[in-house]
């Protein structure tokens, strides 16, 4: 059995010194992006081993996310990808991205991230199906591979998970809603479209228990490829609780067409702070979820960085935004 190659052959090799390949093999700052990576790749393909035995690492961390949720260039997952990237680059690491067709997700196809072995780590961006997040974390576990869900999470599998704090700031959005006199509150959201929105029907749900409420059924807000498109009731409340701020400006803007203005003739509350510019006519309240925390927490973790975390859930606390798309009553 041919014996791992040393610091010195792999220097030779590329052409540069054995210190240069040690700071690359190690992470460390110092080099261009592309010669850290060649290094790696050739210390991989030499068959390198550390002095603890360990085949050296890539460098590399797969990023995977549902086609639906990249619907458009501004999306929410768009942002946290671009975030994702730029933690990585900071600590000299690479993200390689693949988007998982609707039809893999359904048959259960292995990404390429798996069977090209060319990552040390994997990323799940967003809520995809509960039978492939199974078949995806059955073959981490199989290949040794850290594996941590972003903005997803199920209580029943033994994972990583990192979420916002849905349940609790819609939870404090309709009790905001409440003080200010409301009690005829719609929540909108497709509650089986992913476990985020589930989990903030689920807090404004207690809020109006709280005050004697019932909550009437929530009001769909997206097809099943997340094309968002929502039908006004016919018996209009006094506010509306949407799930995302997409949700509530494309809500707004289906109210204007009706003659209908925000705050002055119903209330809206919306869920992220994240709107692209120009995108809602009206200062939105909202939750401001913290995009960097969770995106910062997930590279450090993929990363060794931290210690890793138990199996569980990470909830990342955010803040409640108050702007101008909410009228007191008397």
């Amino acid at each position: 059995m041919p014996r791992p190659a040393r610091l010195s052959v792999i220097a030779d090799q590329i052409g540069v010194s054995t210190a240069t390949v040690s700071k690359a093999l190690a992470g460390k700052k110092g080099m261009s992006d592309a010669l850290r990576d060649k290094i790696r790749e050739t210390a991989s393909a030499l068959g390198y081993e550390s002095p603890s035995g360990e085949r050296v690492k890539t460098g590399n961390i797969g990023i995977l996310v549902e086609q639906r949720f990249l619907n458009d260039t501004i999306s929410f997952y768009w942002n946290m990808y671009r975030r994702l990237m730029a933690f990585l680059k900071d600590e000299a690491h690479f993200g390689i991205l693949e988007v998982i067709s609707t039809g893999d997700e359904k048959n259960l196809v292995l990404p390429g991230l798996f069977q090209e072995n060319k990552t040390d780590g994997i990323i799940v961006l967003g809520n995809i199906n509960r039978e492939y997040r199974h078949f995806i974390f059955s073959a981490a576990a199989e290949r040794g591979k850290p594996l941590v869900f972003l903005d997803s999470d199920e209580a029943r599998m033994d994972s990583l998970c990192i979420i916002s704090d849905g349940y609790d700031g819609m939870y404090a959005m309709t009790r905001y809603l409440t003080g200010m006199g409301h009690r005829d509150i719609r929540f909108v959201g497709s509650i089986d479209a992913t476990s985020s929105i589930l989990d903030r029907y689920y807090g404004y749900n207690r809020a109006l228990k709280e005050i004697g409420l019932d909550a009437p059924q929530p009001i769909p807000d997206r097809d099943g490829n997340g094309v968002i498109g929502i039908a006004l009731p016919e018996n209009l409340p006094t506010a509306f609780a949407c799930n995302c701020d997409s949700t509530a400006a494309h809500l707004i803007g289906i109210l204007k067409k009706q003659n209908l203005n925000v705050p002055e003739d119903i209330s809206v509350v919306g869920f992220d702070d994240y709107l692209f510019p120009g995108f809602c006519r009206v200062p939105l309240t909202t939750w401001a979820i913290d995009m960097d925390a969770m995106a910062h927490s997930s590279v450090d973790i993929i990363t060794g960085k931290t210690s890793r975390a138990e199996p569980g859930v990470l909830v990342i606390k955010g803040r409640m935004v108050i702007r101008d798309s909410v009228r007191q009553l008397n």
